[in-house]
């Protein structure tokens, strides 16, 4: 397992809490994700699957996680420029093995109660809101990571309140099958995290989510990685 890679277990950061689980389809994974409290309180996280696993794929996620690190040790943290930097990375490293990355960039506003979010070929992130509603963060489509020398990044804002439940995860959990092949599906993965997200605390939404979808697959071997995040604003 890549431990070292992925920081998964519960993060108090400022007015957040984050919560994430990673469980690899095979000894080296191919999900990643990330985040960083910047020093005005804003969050960025990141969250990204590379095709298939194993070795190429864990290689891949960590030449991205550097090259995250070394563009955010600047102070101004750009979209287009943060991006493009891991797509070059991303597209020089799979030169030749047909390999990409989805990618999904947040940075959370606490003061101004908003999120901009750019998913290029990424699942969208989704909100549970106060009043018990489920939202999708559905920005324009754009194309995973590696797969264009260079692109104009689609950023998409939405509102993100005091109370909300923030849910980013890779396709593996919604995606996985039962014993006759049949996909759990991300309606009754959404529905799942409705339920949870508006009783429950962050680490319990994340394993309740785990728990549903592994019972629905029952025996069923793991055909991918499956990386789950929840962030709850200001839980104080």
């Amino acid at each position: 397992m890549q431990a070292s890679l992925i920081p998964t277990g519960s993060h108090k950061l400022g007015k957040f809490h984050l919560v994430g689980k990673f469980i690899p389809a095979s000894v080296v994974g191919g999900d990643y994700f990330d985040f960083r409290l910047l020093d005005d309180g804003r969050l960025i996280v990141v969250m990204g699957d590379v095709s298939g696993h194993g070795l190429p794929a864990g290689t891949l996620v960590a030449m991205a996680k550097a090259s995250l690190i070394t563009v955010h040790r600047s102070k101004n943290v750009d979209f287009q420029d943060t991006l493009d930097a891991i797509n070059e990375v991303i597209r020089r490293s799979s030169s030749g093995k047909m390999m990409f990355m989805t990618f999904c960039y947040l940075v959370i506003e606490p003061e101004k109660g908003i999120i901009g979010c750019s998913a290029n070929g990424h699942p969208f992130p989704l909100i549970a809101h106060k009043d018990g509603t489920v939202s999708e963060i559905a920005t324009i489509g754009g194309y995973p990571l590696g797969v264009r020398d260079r692109q104009d990044f689609r950023i998409i804002e939405a509102d993100f309140q005091t109370g909300d439940t923030l849910l980013m995860f890779t396709d593996g959990l919604p995606e996985q099958v039962n014993s006759e092949g049949e996909p759990w599906g991300y309606d009754k993965f959404r529905d799942v995290f409705g339920e949870l997200a508006g009783s429950k605390k962050p680490e319990k939404v994340v394993d309740g989510l785990l728990e549903s979808g592994l019972k629905y697959s029952g025996d069923a071997v793991q055909g991918d990685d499956m990386t789950v995040i929840v962030i709850r604003y200001d839980i104080e």
